[in-house]
This record gives structure tokens, C-alpha cells and sequence, in this order.
């Protein structure tokens, strides 16, 4: 069963990377979109980086070199891991955009046909995988048309987010809400915005085990879990705030 698993998981990833073909095989970045934006904030903060600084808040080489304070303000998850990959194993920005923006696809493709597996067949994971991979949003307009990685990062940890909302609402795992809250500080990190429609998703989740399980600890798990995120990021969205 474990290699019937594996087996499938592959499938969807090279269903994922099916839509990854530019970043795979092209050159560079699209000039059309954001991409090369993310590119020059992994520059500054590998830059950043390699000087000491783990967490810079003030982007240095912004506004024609005067600086501006951008990581005080957007999220940083995305840009941090494209500098981290920089500094690491690339030492090229556009490279390691390249890299996330895969990673994404692959998340999203894996973490779907996971979440829809615990509810279903095989074969009807995998078409609900296909199925959101290849959606207009995550397949076409987070990518290619507006270049948004920290969008397409956060699509492509949502359903890993709410997978791990199901291990802990309906398998009582004790390890379940410290993980699923690290997954919810990640996304609110990534993208803020999707994060939000996560919380609507989850509330939805905890109210529906609360009807079948009749007891208020799928209540109380998920408001745990959702607080403990908050308090892991809070070093991001307070000062933003």
C-alpha cells in the first residue's frame, strides 16, 4: 500500500511539473510580471544574509540605494526562502526564484491529492489534484501571468495547512497542533491574504467534527492551533501592524 502511495504521489508531482515547464527548461524571468521583483528582494537579502543579518527589516539597495523599510511590511517567507536557496546552493537570484516557484507546484499538486486521498479513492485524489493544479489561479495566474511568488507559495501550502487540520480534528494525533500550527504561521508569513481564507476554511472543518463528534474539543484544538501560529509569527505581522 505504501508503494501504490509513493507511486501516486510521483504521478501527481510529474502532473505538477507538467505546468512548471518555463521555470524548468527557459532562461531567466519573465519581464511581463512580478517574477523579477522576488528576484531582487532575494538579492538584497542574501546580500543580507551574508553579512550576519538573519532578519533584516530595511532593504538597503530599494529606492535607487537610499533603502526602504519593505521587509518591515510585506511577507517574508517568500523572498527569504529564494535568498536562503541563493545563499546555500545557487548564488543566483533568478535561479532560486526559478527553484520556489517549482517547489510551489509541487506542494500543491502533493499536499491536494493528500487531502483528498483521506477522503476518497485513489483515482479521485488524483483527479481532485489535477484538478486545482491546473485551475486558472494556481496553473496559469499566480505564475505566469502576475509572477506573484508569495501567492503561489501560499496556494501551494494551503492544503498542506488544511490536510494537517484533518490529522488533528478526525485522527487525534498529540503531535497534530503543534505541526498545524507552524504550517498556519508559514502561510501567514507567505501570504496573509490566503491565510485568511484558511481560517474560514478551518472554522468550517472544526464546526462540521463538532457535529459529529459532539464535544467542544475540535473547537478548542483549532483556536489552540490558530493562536499558536499567530504568537510564531507575530515578529512579521505586529511590527506591520
Amino acid at each position: 500500500l505504501d508503494g501504490f502511495l509513493v507511486g501516486y504521489v510521483l504521478g501527481v508531482a510529474v502532473l505538477s511539473l507538467m505546468l512548471a515547464w518555463p521555470f524548468l527548461f527557459s532562461e531567466g524571468l519573465p519581464r511581463t510580471n512580478d517574477a523579477e521583483r522576488y528576484a531582487f528582494r532575494s538579492a538584497d537579502l542574501a546580500q543580507a544574509l551574508r553579512e550576519g543579518w538573519l532578519y533584516p527589516r530595511w532593504s538597503a539597495h530599494a529606492m535607487f540605494g537610499y533603502g526602504a523599510p519593505i521587509p518591515n511590511f510585506e511577507a517574508p517567507a517568500a523572498p527569504y526562502l529564494t535568498a536562503l536557496i541563493e545563499v546555500l546552493f545557487t548564488n543566483d537570484p533568478v535561479v532560486a526564484v526559478r527553484l520556489v516557484f517549482i517547489l510551489s507546484f509541487l506542494l500543491a499538486g502533493t499536499g491536494t491529492y493528500l487531502l483528498a486521498r483521506r477522503h476518497s479513492e485513489a483515482g479521485t485524489a488524483i483527479i481532485a489534484a489535477t484538478l486545482y493544479v491546473y485551475s486558472p489561479q494556481v496553473g496559469l495566474n499566480a505564475p505566469h501571468l502576475s509572477g506573484d511568488l508569495a501567492i503561489m507559495l501560499g496556494l501551494g501550502l494551503l492544503p498542506w495547512t488544511v490536510w494537517q487540520m484533518g490529522r488533528m480534528l478526525w485522527q487525534q494525533r498529540s503531535r497534530a497542533i503543534a505541526l498545524g500550527a507552524l504550517l498556519q504561521a508559514l502561510l501567514l508569513l507567505t501570504e496573509p491574504r490566503i491565510w485568511a481564507c484558511n481560517v474560514v476554511i478551518i472554522a468550517g472543518m472544526a464546526l462540521l467534527a463538532l457535529m459529529q463528534q459532539r464535544h467542544s474539543r475540535a473547537l478548542i484544538q483549532s483556536l489552540s492551533m490558530i493562536i499558536l501560529s499567530l504568537g510564531l509569527s507575530a515578529f512579521y505581522w505586529l511590527p506591520a501592524l
